[in-house]
This record gives C-alpha cells, structure tokens and sequence, in this order.
C-alpha cells in the first residue's frame, strides 16, 4: 500500500508494495550485472564521503581507462551511520563497503 502524501507526485497507476519490490531487485541484479560485464580484471577504486545535515554518505566508484578513456562508474551510494552508536570511523566505513 503506497502513501497517500507518495500518490500526489504520480500521474502512475498505483503499484503494490511486493511488485515494487520485486521489480527494485531485479533492476539491482540488472545493473549488477551490467557492470560486473563492464569492469576490466583489474581497477582502482575512489572513495566520496560527505556529510548533508546530520547524514554521512559513502559513495565507491570504480576507476579505469578503455581505449584512452576515464570510466568511473558509481558502485553504490549509501548512508553510513544507521543508529546513535555508529561513528566515522574507518571500520564503519568499510563496514559500508562489505
């Protein structure tokens, strides 16, 4: 069941919560897949914290050239600290990135 204050943004049919879902994940196995075909054997990786509000954000991209050309396609974008207890530490961080 979607959220009446959700609906006034769509001009959509509306979409039931386990289609959505569903529909969510298979979109995520897509792109995954689409970028595990992309990436070389071999890659670099660059780390994007920032902080927006009270949010910390973590965002990981991967790096490398094909035929002369830059390629750092965004692997996931996430928050970090999910409860009181959490810090900016680095093993929550690369807690982030398991």
């Amino acid at each position: 069941m979607e959220m009446e204050s959700t609906r006034r943004y769509t001009n959509l049919a509306p979409v039931c919560e386990e289609t959505n879902t569903l529909d969510m994940k298979n979109i995520t196995k897509a792109v995954e897949q689409s970028i595990r075909g992309e990436l070389p054997e071999q890659f670099g990786a660059i780390l994007d914290g920032w902080t927006h509000g009270s949010e910390h954000y973590l965002a990981a991209h991967a790096c490398y050239d094909r035929n002369g050309v830059r390629h750092c396609p965004l692997l996931s974008m996430a928050p970090i600290i999910n409860g009181p207890d959490d810090h900016l530490n680095v093993e929550y961080h690369m807690s982030a990135l398991a």
